[in-house]
């Protein structure tokens, strides 16, 4: 059943968080013309790049038990916290730099999370050969620091009123897909109010 969970929290539930990230910082959050705003652009597709396949390594992290296979297990763990780690180091530079939402409050806890993620990484660098429980109690650190610097975005697209554009030949009068009714923009705000 933690298999499972890992695999399709790991796969969907990052990957999507990832994805929503992407979209709050290229439509809400950083704006910058000219070529600072292409260098943005380019960091942003790039941090993305960086949480899918980061993503992809909790997953599978997820789906190799490591007493199964330890290499790739290592290899896969590797892959997810070294691109969440430089994910987590770019979008947190970036909105140093300017953010339209970011409270102070969500600024220094994303600065907080930033340094020990990196701290525990470079604890396990150290220990990595050593006592497996220190091991795992600093894999555990870097990966709650990963995903708590991720629910820090949700007060940031809070405040932006961040919705995404649901567009489905949906009936006004029924509420329910209609084929024969033409396309219809549906709002949906990303976190209720009563969150």
């Amino acid at each position: 059943v933690s298999r499972l969970a890992v695999v399709t929290f790991g796969g969907v539930g990052m990957g999507a968080s990832v994805v929503l990230l992407h979209l709050y910082l290229l439509n809400y959050s950083v704006k910058a013309e000219g070529l600072l705003g292409q260098l943005v652009r380019g960091v942003n597709l790039f941090s993305f790049a960086l949480g899918i396949l980061g993503s992809c390594g909790l997953a599978g992290v997820g789906a190799v038990p490591e007493n199964d296979d330890s290499n790739l297990h290592i290899a896969l763990a590797t892959t997810f916290f070294v691109c969440f780690a430089f994910q987590m180091l770019t979008v947190t530079a970036m909105l140093e730099l300017q953010d339209a939402y970011a409270c102070p409050h969500s600024r220094a806890a994303k600065l907080v999370l930033l340094f020990i993620e990196w701290a525990a990484l470079y604890g396990i660098s150290l220990i990595f050969d050593g006592p497996r429980t220190k091991v795992a109690i600093l894999e555990w650190t870097a990966a709650l620091c990963v995903f708590l610097w991720m629910y820090t975005f949700s007060l940031d697209i809070s405040a932006a009123g961040m919705t995404l554009d649901l567009v489905g030949p949906f009936s006004p009068k029924r509420g329910k897909p209609d084929r024969a009714a033409g396309p219809c923009s549906v709002e949906v705000p990303l976190l209720l109010d009563s969150f």
